[in-house]
């Protein structure tokens, strides 16, 4: 047990190393699903990171909630075919719908980073989203109803229908997350400067498919199916973290690698050390002891 621990206090303090992600394909329609839909629809973050093969020229899914018995009611996180990074909301008809999408654009061959948040109550939704930490598009509707009760499906790399799935990604995604929280300027900077999700709002993360040599879902157990993409090798998306992440919360703390501010997993590393046999039971962190026996290799 003690040897368990001390693993799991270096993956604390050495940020998630990714070794690997999923290769999509468009033409061999590849994808990743799961026969449910999200814990929750709003308020969430998502974040992923995305290694396009072109430029995209059409509307290219990353991530989608779907309705298996129309071709309406989904939320889609996706390349539109401008190649800016969107985010799409639609109800029942094509009045209802929030879209944004960002100033900035995809490039070919490149590691780049996506976030966007979902937000409002009734039938009030409000989308954000950033590509590589830049300028938030947003957008609101006030009639988009039906939303949680139409959706029943979860999708990686295309979105999925009654008639079956389109909008293919090509290229390669890593290192899904999803939090039950907007997240702040703060926490889009750290997780665009390569922190792992589990070191920001880590009490808050819900889902999390790092899709490193496998498809489960780390904290939500909602483990996707796999429909033709393969593991593909990259480099390092994710940083190590700066040794000096103790520094109390309530303290202004230096900046970490990148400018990547150290201040919001302070309170994760001050519970571990005040009573850490509590905080991981708390956490379930034993979750991810395998992953981090595996990347310490």
């Amino acid at each position: 047990m003690k040897k368990k621990l001390i693993v799991i206090l270096l993956a604390l303090l050495l940020a998630t190393n990714v070794s690997a992600a999923r290769l999509f394909v468009t033409a061999s329609s590849q994808y990743l699903q799961n026969t449910n839909p999200l814990a929750t629809f709003r308020p969430i973050t998502i974040s992923v990171w995305v290694y396009p093969t072109s430029v995209p020229a059409a509307t290219k899914a990353i991530f989608a909630m779907n309705d298996i018995a129309s071709a309406n009611y989904f939320i889609r996180i996706a390349a539109n075919s401008s190649a800016q990074a969107r985010v799409d909301i639609k109800g029942a008809s094509g009045a209802e719908l929030a879209s944004a999408s960002t100033s900035n654009t995809f490039s070919a061959n490149k590691w780049q980073h996506v976030w966007a948040t979902i937000t409002g109550s009734g039938s009030n939704w409000t989308v954000n989203i950033s590509l590589d930490n830049g300028t938030v598009a947003t957008a609101s509707d006030n009639d988009i109803l039906d939303i949680e009760a139409n959706i029943d499906r979860t999708t990686i790399g295309a979105r999925e229908y009654n008639t079956g799935y389109g909008n293919f990604w090509d290229g390669r995604i890593g290192e899904v997350a999803i939090w039950n929280i907007e997240q702040s300027a703060d926490d889009r900077k750290a997780l665009s400067r390569r922190w792992s999700p589990i070191l920001v709002r880590f009490e808050n993360l819900i889902h999390h498919w790092t899709l490193i040599r496998d498809i489960k879902d780390r904290i939500g157990g909602l483990d996707m199916i796999n429909n033709g993409t393969v593991v593909t090798a990259h480099s390092p998306v994710i940083l190590a973290a700066s040794p000096h992440i103790i520094t109390a919360p309530s303290v202004a703390a230096p900046e970490g690698p990148g400018g990547a501010p150290t201040q919001m997993i302070g309170p994760i590393i001050s519970k571990l050390f005040t009573n850490p046999i509590t905080m991981l039971g708390a956490i379930g962190f034993m979750k991810h002891y395998n992953r981090t026996r595996e990347l310490m290799k």
